[in-house]
This record gives C-alpha cells, structure tokens and sequence, in this order.
C-alpha cells in the first residue's frame, strides 16, 4: 500500500498538479488550502507525509509548530518559493525542503519514490 499524504498548498492550481502528480502514482492523497484547514485533516488522519507550502498565506507555520511538538517533523515537505530560509527554526532541519518551481521527479524523490 503506497504512503498517504496531506498536500498543504494555496494555490489551486499548485495543488492540483501536486495531486495529479501523486495520484498517477497511486499515493493515497488529499488537498486543502490553509494551515487550518490541514490541522482538521489532521485531526482525522495520520499521514505518512505532509508537503507543505510554508510561504504566507498558507500559515503553514501552524501544521509546522503542531509537527514539531508531536514529534513527527521528519513527516514534512517543506515547499517554498523562498530563496533563503534564515528564518526558520534549527528544527527545519529534520524536514526536507522543496523550492518551487519543481520537477515532478524531485517531489517524487522526496517522499522516497
């Protein structure tokens, strides 16, 4: 059975193809759009990953500071249009990092694919 995994991104557009992307290869996935919205899925589901877009206005930095007090950072994608990261906390560096724009295969690579 293939990972299920939690698609934290803003732009439809972005998460549509991520999802078309992840389905083709069978992933048991779903979207939303906001960092709220991802801890209610949170909630009802334990995801074997999370890729999440961490630029505003997703306020991805709720699901972040909520993965980082369960423990379960290592679950994370981290998808950012951001150059530099100086700003974010030591602890993002248990999770891996996704520029956008990327190559399918990239995103692929990072959720062990």
């Amino acid at each position: 059975m293939h990972a299920s995994i939690l698609v934290v991104e803003n732009h439809p557009d972005l998460r549509t193809e991520i999802l078309a992307i992840l389905r083709r290869e069978h992933y048991d996935c779903e979207g939303v759009g906001t960092g709220q919205a991802a801890l209610l899925k949170l909630r009802e589901h334990d995801y074997q990953y999370i890729l999440l877009d961490i630029d505003a206005p997703t306020d991805g930095s709720a699901v972040y500071d909520s993965c980082a007090e369960s423990g379960t950072l290592g679950k994370l994608v981290l998808l950012t249009a951001v150059e530099e990261l100086d700003e974010m906390p030591e602890s993002a560096s248990n999770c891996a990092l996704l520029r956008k724009p990327f190559d399918p295969r990239e995103l692929l690579a990072r959720i062990g694919r």
